[in-house]
């Protein structure tokens, strides 16, 4: 039985992290078999990538922080996710193929058409059988940023209008791909949060005859 795909995107502090902790917590109070990843992360090598793209004082050009996130994508789709999924687990993942359209395309302006391209080789072709695009404003992002503490990295740092671009980037992508996409409103509850994405994630596994029972 194949597993399920599922990836929380959004721009920085939108609270991807907290949702799929919460997530995390609901399988495994039904005892549904799920595993948990991270972009970029997952193994080791792509971990070790993760601490060089975040590095906040690290100048790093546009086209190579796409190659590495590429990079790290590869590693973490051949060793973690698609052995998953051939398992029968349900996968979730803090970002994925889309963060790099958004954040490396809408944000720094590298064609879409050519990541587009990397994400398919990167990816081996596949895609998230649902993605959460967790909105909330910029206005919001600054302030959840600066309330949370603690030092800032690169993708913590950047200049507002590239957070604007990026935020665009996936409300259009949202707009162009309803069956695929869902847009929440990071500034509801996190209960109300939870169990929208519970209620989606029972309608869509059912659609593509996913056998757990949510």
């Amino acid at each position: 039985m194949r597993g399920f795909f599922v990836v929380f995107e959004g721009i920085e502090g939108a609270g991807k992290s907290t949702l799929m902790h919460r997530l995390s917590r609901e399988l495994e109070r039904r005892g549904i078999p799920f595993k948990t990843t991270r972009e970029p992360g997952g193994p080791r090598t792509a971990e070790a990538i993760r601490e060089v793209i975040l590095q906040r004082d690290l100048p790093i050009e546009p086209m190579t922080e796409l190659f590495l996130l590429m990079a790290s994508r590869y590693e973490n789709t051949v060793k973690t996710i698609i052995p998953a999924l051939e398992e029968g687990y349900i996968v979730i993942s803090d970002r994925y193929r889309d963060s790099s359209v958004a954040y490396q395309g809408y944000g720094r302006g590298i064609p879409i058409e050519f990541i587009e391209e990397l994400n398919e080789k990167a990816t081996l072709g596949l895609k998230p059988d649902l993605v959460f695009i967790i909105d909330i404003s910029v206005e919001e992002m600054l302030r959840r940023i600066e309330s949370r503490g603690g030092e800032k990295n690169r993708m913590d740092s950047q200049e507002i209008d590239f957070y604007r671009r990026a935020r665009r980037g996936y409300l259009l992508m949202a707009r162009e791909n309803p069956d695929r996409y869902v847009v929440l409103d990071g500034t509801m509850s996190e209960e109300k949060l939870i169990a929208k994405i519970m209620d989606i994630m029972r309608q869509k596994m059912k659609e593509k005859g996913v056998g757990y029972a949510l």
